[in-house]
């Protein structure tokens, strides 16, 4: 019984693991990294 609950534990942990770096993927692919910081690129870049 208790392999079991250590193997549950390890599918879960990698599961989560993997949606937090798929969400990272997507905001780093999309940069949407300024957009979650609140940066606006008018005010920083004004040539």
């Amino acid at each position: 019984m208790k392999n079991i609950d250590i193997y549950g534990l390890i599918i879960i942990t990698l599961l989560i693991g993997g949606m937090f770096t798929g969400l990272g993927w997507i905001i780093k692919s999309q940069n949407a990294g300024d957009m979650l910081n609140g940066f606006d690129e008018k005010k920083y870049y004004k040539e």
